[in-house]
């Protein structure tokens, strides 16, 4: 792990991830880079694909959850409909 800034003329050990679009590139990049003078250390790509993932699990969940709950709701409708008919 980086420490301090590999510039020699700085000697700040405080980073950013700044958001860039680097030249000829159809893709935005997050750049972590040196809060003092701005070099560069690493650049991460801007939507990770793990997280969109994520999130369509979460959304997926969400769904299933719903949908019990739907399923359980008719299940009693019908029951009570049965109740009625007798």
């Amino acid at each position: 792990m980086l420490t301090k800034c590999p510039n020699p003329n700085c000697n700040s050990n405080l980073f950013e991830m700044v958001l860039g679009e680097p030249q000829r590139s159809r893709f935005k990049v997050w750049f972590v880079q040196c809060v003092a003078c701005g070099v560069a250390i690493n650049a991460m790509e801007y939507l990770s694909l793990g997280t969109m993932l994520n999130d369509v699990k979460e959304r997926i969940s969400a769904l299933d959850n719903r949908l019990l709950s739907t399923q359980q709701t008719v299940q009693n409708i019908e029951s009570m409909i049965r109740q009625i008919k007798k």
